[in-house]
């Protein structure tokens, strides 16, 4: 499904595709380099130790702490990045200094920015629910997220835009953490 998404997406974009692709990829390597810094190693603890905190009764907390971790240093990496934003422009979009292509890569690194909270948060919650043994329902929250993303991310390139792309992405893993984020809390609240 990605490979033709991205072929569709390159169609769609046309002309244009070459250099919003040129925004585009160098967004998507900084989202997926930053996730893992704020991830910390949550990911693994929470697959490896879900089961074992339902067990005792402390998933509840075990939750809480590590959702505010989360949030907590995702809101640290947005704010640095939108901090740093004027100077990270050249290095990694390589745009020319006119105001309005400033303008709009301070955007889009505020897009990949709120994405790198948002995946973070995705990776936490399938890790907890391969950790509880919800293998369907962390597949079901993949493969949402994947359909989702096709959907978006065409809308997104007939609109035109590498900002609208990452916009998509965010979108499409928003839509999966709030469904099964609160399927996550039902079951949480029933033991």
């Amino acid at each position: 499904m990605a490979f033709l998404r991205i072929l569709l997406v390159a169609k769609i974009l046309g002309n244009a595709g070459q250099e919003e692709f040129g925004l585009y990829q160098p967004a998507l390597e900084l989202v997926n380099w930053l996730v893992p810094l704020v991830m910390f190693g949550l990911a693994d603890v929470a697959e490896r130790y879900a089961a074992k905190f339902e067990k005792e009764s402390r998933l509840a907390d075990a939750l809480q702490r590590h959702l505010f971790r989360l949030i907590i240093v995702g809101l640290f990496t947005i704010l640095a990045l939108l901090a740093a934003s004027p100077w990270l422009i050249g290095p990694i979009f390589h745009l020319p200094n006119a105001d309005h292509s400033r303008n709009y890569a301070i955007l889009l690194i505020a897009a990949c920015a709120i994405t790198i909270l948002l995946l973070a948060l995705d990776i936490y919650l399938a890790s907890i629910l391969r950790g509880l043994r919800a293998y369907s329902a962390a597949a079901g929250m993949e493969f949402m997220a994947s359909a989702l993303l096709f959907v978006f991310s065409l809308v997104a390139a007939w609109r035109g835009g590498s900002l609208g792309l990452i916009c998509a992405y965010a979108l499409s893993l928003l839509v999966p953490i709030i469904y099964y984020g609160f399927l996550l809390l039902a079951h949480v609240k029933s033991i």
